[in-house]
């Protein structure tokens, strides 16, 4: 029985583990299913997908600088995101890596390793990860690392537009090696590079959650999930007012027509009341 019961005991132990490994990566976020028009300006689409607010810096601190928001579609050809960046000194001057200036990172894993609780380097040979880059200076100039942006970066595209609050990045980042599907998950997180002095140099850089400055190089339990999702953005519909019915419309004037008669008994009620008056005084 003892046998039995420590057998048991580490077997649930082993798949308490397993659990753990599994679950580690931080957070996991509904991408919406659907196709922008990228032009830097945020489409209703991005409505239906789960904010990923990046405020926190490598070590989990509160950022000292810039702050954003991102937002996630796909379709079956690419995954796309809207970052909405909150900075209120934007670079003027181009630096020799854009990283260093004002700029955006997704990182994305098409190979399942976060999801499975693997670490893998963007870089060895076959994997399918990849860091994709673009600078509020940069438009058109990608910058990046790893092999799904060294093999792949042609066939994605971004665009840049400055904001009240800041500026925003859409990206267009292409599914290859990889067929996507409702309920799939990716590993993936997101950096903003901010040059908080315009001096060229990177000042801060901010994530969704600390531990993740690494994930240039490297795919690991620190990234988070998302959750291709098969909702859709449905804009909201007006409903026509009903036309009113016979029976209502004729109520405003039985309102009225009551209002008329009780006004009319008032003023008979009155001169009644001032007859009376009037024969008491002559039989007096």
């Amino acid at each position: 029985m003892k046998k039995t019961i420590t057998a048991i005991l580490a077997v649930l132990m082993i798949v308490s583990l397993l659990a753990v490994n599994l679950s580690a990566a931080q957070g996991d976020y509904k991408a919406a299913s659907g196709t922008p028009i990228v032009d830097g300006v945020k489409d209703d689409l991005y409505i239906a997908a789960d904010p990923v607010p990046m405020k926190v810096d490598n070590d989990g601190n509160p950022s000292k600088g810039a702050t954003g928001t991102a937002y996630f579609l796909w379709d079956a050809k690419y995954l796309y995101a809207y970052v909405d960046v909150v900075d209120p000194v934007l670079t003027t001057k181009k630096a020799d890596a854009i990283y260093q200036t004002d700029s955006v990172e997704v990182y994305v894993d098409f190979d399942g390793n976060v999801a499975a609780g693997k670490t893998a380097k963007v870089t060895d040979a076959g994997v399918n990860a990849g860091q994709w880059t673009a600078g509020l200076l940069y438009e058109g100039e990608w910058g990046g690392y790893g092999n799904h942006h060294t093999e792949n970066k042609d066939k994605g595209t971004f665009k840049v537009k400055t904001t009240d609050k800041g500026y925003a990045v859409e990206y267009q980042i292409p599914f290859v090696k990889y067929t996507p599907a409702a309920a799939a998950k990716i590993g993936f997180t997101i950096a903003i590079n901010d040059d908080a002095n315009n001096d060229s140099t990177r000042d801060y850089q901010i994530f969704p959650a600390k531990g993740q400055g690494s994930a240039w190089s490297t795919v690991d339990g620190n990234w988070c999930l998302m959750t291709l999702s098969a909702d859709k953005y449905t804009p909201p519909t007006t409903a026509a007012a009903a036309p009113a019915a016979a029976g209502a419309a004729a109520k405003p004037a039985a309102a009225a027509q009551t209002a008329d008669i009780t006004v009319i008994t008032a003023i008979v009620s009155m001169a009644i009341a001032s007859g009376a008056v009037l024969s008491l005084k002559k039989r007096k």
